[in-house]
């Protein structure tokens, strides 16, 4: 299912925004941190013969400063007097990641764990590194491996439950994020890990209750703040929202990231001028942030500058070429001035991208239903059910308020068709 942080398009009321997760989950957003320390055990080991041990533990205390560049160099050392140190592979695997040279750092976590198999830390470290490339299914695997090792690894079942998360398999993750809160019940990566999953199955309370709890045990994060205003906005508690995001900002004003989710905040508001502004920000601040085109577009467009809006979306759709999300708004803008071939053929794309996103079904069974064409509109509505299985009168709320009226009757008619195909096929 794909609707539940998709993005806002033009044609959809209550979706969120899929960035999101995209961007943060190229930081080590929702994960605590990686662990530092002995292969084996998880922490320095005190009694360390080997003559690499100064210089290890040296690496080891830059590391935790967060001096990424002063880590490598001690670690360096350290292989150079012994090149079978497991724990400074594994450390400057991880120091090697956080520099941003995740292969190579795999390539030193694969050298940890082949010298010390039974290190759960490099499995864990192995796995923050697959996460960090986005390829979260293995990362799934090394976490998997660090709680066989070691079956209270608390951040072990933390971030395989994220990372589940990041599948699309929220329910199985929350038995993960359930264990890593019993274990370390004071960790705020834990709770924020368990939010993010109760957010993508839409349970806004429970999300909130989460990041809530997030915040009291780390103030300082802004992610903690962000993903709160986040589902408060999901929620249409917008005032509130706005206090977590401008706390997000303040705590983090160099982050386009905070600034982009509040820039959603006052478009779902309908503030399309503050919304334009914080966009601005963003893209000033990163002019590589592809998703912002994607963003600027649709409130371009519900500003009535379709032309505008479109080149954005167009640029969006060249930049994403595999975001969905741009083909359904740039679809929306093109159903707008009048187009219904292009929004037809964009429609398709967003449904070749993801087959199981309601709000592309939706669009093109109210489209094909609009060109006269039932047969497929039904077909199109079916699997809107499947998906995002809702009561008709909320399907009717999927669109521009001003809408609503065409709207309704289009769902009515397509919901007088299915119930006529159903009766016919039990009176067989």
């Amino acid at each position: 299912m794909k609707s539940r942080n998709s993005s806002f398009c033009v044609g959809t009321m209550l979706v969120g925004v899929a960035i999101f997760c995209v961007a943060l989950a190229a930081t080590a957003f929702g994960q605590g941190r990686p662990a530092i320390g002995d292969a084996a055990s998880g922490g320095v080991a005190p009694n360390d013969p080997s003559p690499a041990a100064d210089s290890y533990r040296k690496g080891a205390e830059a590391l935790e400063k967060g001096d990424v560049d002063a880590a490598l160099a001690h670690f360096n050392r350290a292989i150079e007097l012994d090149p079978k140190h497991a724990n400074s592979y594994c450390d400057r695997g991880l120091a090697l990641v956080m520099k941003g040279d995740i292969d190579k750092g795999i390539g030193d976590l694969d050298m940890a764990i082949k010298l010390a198999p039974d290190g759960p830390r490099s499995f864990f470290n192995r796995g923050f590194a697959h996460f960090r490339k986005g390829e979260f299914d293995k990362a799934v695997t090394d976490y998997t491996e660090a709680i066989r090792l070691e079956p209270k690894y608390a951040d072990a079942y933390r971030d395989r439950g994220y990372n589940r998360v990041m599948l699309g398999e929220a329910d199985q993750a929350l038995g993960d994020l359930d264990t890593a809160i019993r274990l370390a019940p004071k960790d705020a990566a834990g709770y924020t890990s368990r939010g993010k999953a109760f957010f993508e199955l839409g349970e806004w309370d429970r999300a909130i209750a989460d990041y809530t709890r997030a915040t009291e045990l780390d103030p300082q994060s802004p992610d903690n703040w962000c993903e709160r205003g986040h589902a408060r906005v999901m929620k249409g508690d917008c005032d509130a929202a706005f206090l977590d995001l401008d706390q997000a900002v303040k705590l983090a004003p160099k982050d386009p990231t905070y600034r982009f989710v509040r820039a959603f905040a006052y478009r779902k508001k309908g503030d399309w001028d503050k919304a334009l502004t914080d966009l601005a920000e963003v893209a000033g601040a990163q002019p590589d942030f592809a998703e912002v085109y994607r963003e600027r577009g649709f409130v371009l467009a519900q500003k009535g500058d379709l032309d505008r809006g479109l080149a954005d979306l167009d640029e969006a759709v060249k930049r994403l070429p595999q975001d969905y999300e741009a083909r359904l708004c740039r679809g929306d803008v093109y159903l707008l001035k009048g187009d219904q071939e292009r929004a037809s053929a964009d429609y398709d794309a967003a449904l070749k991208l993801d087959p199981n996103f309601a709000e592309g079904h939706f669009h093109r069974a109210m489209l094909r239903l609009a060109r006269n064409e039932a047969g497929p509109a039904l077909d199109d509505y079916r699997d809107l059910i499947r998906v995002e299985p809702r009561t008709p009168d909320a399907y009717k709320d999927w669109g521009r308020p001003e809408d609503r009226a065409r709207r309704s009757q289009a769902v009515d008619r397509l919901e007088d068709a299915l119930q006529a195909v159903k009766a016919e096929a039990m009176s067989h």
